[in-house]
């Protein structure tokens, strides 16, 4: 007599493993930083082996990442590959189960430790053999009531892996206290490959990218990059007797792990305000006069004393020894000094310590004088 078989008889689908391939590397899902890591996903292809799969209903991936299949779209009767599943990055195990849902009994098959998942891209885990350093030249305080400095240095990756997503920024306006910046110029470079150009954007006022990498440019074991920028910082009185200290921050990640690294660099500048800037020009006449029918010469120059500085100058003295001519051979015969312009006294006796006037002194001006802010004085001696 025919009939249906026994329950018990029956064939019901068995799930025997699960198994994963192309196990990506981390993605920081566009933000970074410490408190970013949240968001933070890889992907894996998940490969279930089975028998007997039910006529109907869907191949069931659950856990720690989820995907759905119908039985009609399987790759095979014995296994199915769901790819590109997303995983969180935070380097726990990772459990996924399978089941059918149309099984006449669940044959639901789970692992708790498939594989370890990738750990966080978002926050950075040290410095992974990335080496930045820093430095300046000073190109000292102006006429103008301004700093100029130029800052430069080099990202070197020494560590064993690639790294992209490589960025390069600094704060300017906080260590200066808020004082008007202004960049004169900027510069860098690296491996040609890399495409590495100078961020025409970077004013200095804020954290910003100093140079533009594309993302997905590798910087290789060894090989660097050299960036340089030159500032003017306004003198404001705050910035008086203030030790500045200037940090560099630069981050990338590890191309074989996706692995978040920063390393810093800081250089440091003690400013002082120049109230008094003294500057003195000196101005030949003629350097190859003419002799005279007596056998001498008429020779004479100008002396220009400036304060450029926004305080008075006090105890300005200026001298001048004749030497240079002495030491020749050539003797003063006579001299004079002409005041023409400014302020200040000449003294009388000044004969460039040539014993012409007995004298003999080097001070150009009688002693103790003052020079106001932004005056000048010429005098011509003859």
């Amino acid at each position: 007599m025919a009939g249906t078989a026994p329950a018990s008889c029956s064939t019901e689908c068995i799930i025997t493993n699960i198994v994963e391939s192309n196990v990506s590397i981390c993605n920081d899902g566009g933000t970074s930083g410490v408190g970013q890591e949240g968001d933070d996903t890889f992907t894996a292809d998940i490969t279930v082996t089975f028998d007997f799969v039910p006529a109907s209903g869907t191949l069931d991936l659950t856990g720690d990442g989820s995907d759905s299949v119908g039985v009609a779209g399987l790759d095979s009767a014995t296994s199915h590959t769901f790819v590109g599943v997303e995983f969180p990055a935070d380097g726990g195990p990772v459990s996924l189960s399978a089941d059918f849902s149309d099984a006449f009994t669940s044959c639901i098959f789970s692992l708790p430790n498939v594989f370890t998942a990738q750990s966080q891209c978002s926050a950075p885990v040290g410095p992974g053999g990335l080496e930045l350093n820093k430095t300046h030249c000073d190109w000292g305080y102006t006429t103008t009531d301004t700093y100029k400095i130029r800052y430069f240095g080099v990202l070197t990756n020494n560590g064993t892996d690639p790294v992209y997503n490589i960025n390069l920024t600094d704060d300017l306006g906080t260590p200066f206290l808020g004082n008007a910046i202004t960049i004169i110029s900027a510069s860098a470079d690296g491996p040609i490959p890399l495409g590495v150009s100078q961020n025409a954007n970077f004013n200095g006022t804020s954290i910003q990218e100093l140079i533009n990498v594309p993302t997905l440019s590798e910087l290789g074991p060894g090989e660097s990059i050299n960036y340089g920028f030159c500032i003017e910082v306004a003198a404001g009185a705050n910035l008086d007797q203030v030790t500045v200290t200037n940090q560099i921050i630069a981050t990338a990640n590890d191309a074989a792990t996706g692995a978040a690294y920063e390393v810093t660099a800081s250089d440091s500048q003690r400013f002082e305000e120049n109230t008094i800037i003294l500057s003195a020009g000196f101005e030949v006449s003629d350097p190859n006069p003419t002799i005279n029918t007596d056998g001498t010469y008429d020779f004479s120059y100008t002396i220009t004393l400036r304060n450029s500085g926004s305080n008075t100058a006090t105890n300005i003295q200026y001298s001048d020894v004749f030497d240079h001519l002495v030491a020749s051979g050539v003797p003063v015969n006579s001299f004079s000094l002409n005041s023409k312009t400014g302020v200040l006294m000449e003294n009388a006796g000044f004969d460039g310590a040539s014993g012409t006037l007995g004298g003999s002194t080097s001070d150009l001006l009688m002693s103790g004088q003052s020079m106001a802010p932004n005056t000048s004085a010429n005098g011509l001696l003859i």
